[in-house]
């Protein structure tokens, strides 16, 4: 008898347990899919505003939207996931869009090259010295094997 009544005692708290997990999971993919959401429809709006620009200063707009979702986005995921891979993969992301963002910024003035010298060291979003092979370019963002 007492082991029955402990074996209940254990099942039904496993099952308390197993039930708040699946609740948190449930909680963490509402609030992950709303923040996509929510930075799916600040994009729309901050590229409405874009379009009243012209020339450079609607490139730079667009890439300061983009980079905003791209943040946004990112940052929900690695919230909602929490693993290395994803942290890493997250920041390389939006390193690449402040790269981009940076290079926009650039247009055709007269120092372009040390402008995107500048954005370049930007989109390498904290790598340093070691974006400098070819062989880590690979694993730099806003730069090209082979190139």
């Amino acid at each position: 008898m007492k082991r029955l009544l402990a074996t209940i005692i254990v099942t039904a708290a496993g099952m308390a347990l197993t039930n708040g997990a699946c609740a948190a999971t449930s909680a963490a993919k509402a609030e992950y899919n709303a923040s996509k959401e929510q930075a799916s429809a600040d994009y729309k709006i901050a590229r409405e505003k874009c379009n009243a620009l012209a020339g450079n200063g609607k490139d730079v707009c667009t890439a300061e939207a983009e980079a905003a979702q791209t943040r946004t986005k990112g940052e929900a995921q690695a919230r909602y996931e929490n693993t290395p891979r994803v942290i890493a993969s997250v920041r390389k992301d939006i390193a690449a869009a402040d790269y981009d963002v940076a290079k926009a910024k650039c247009g055709s003035n007269r120092q372009r090259q040390g402008c995107l010298r500048q954005a370049s060291e930007i989109g390498q979003g904290g790598h340093g010295r070691e974006c400098g092979s070819r062989q880590e370019d690979r694993q730099c963002p806003g730069r090209r094997a082979g190139g």
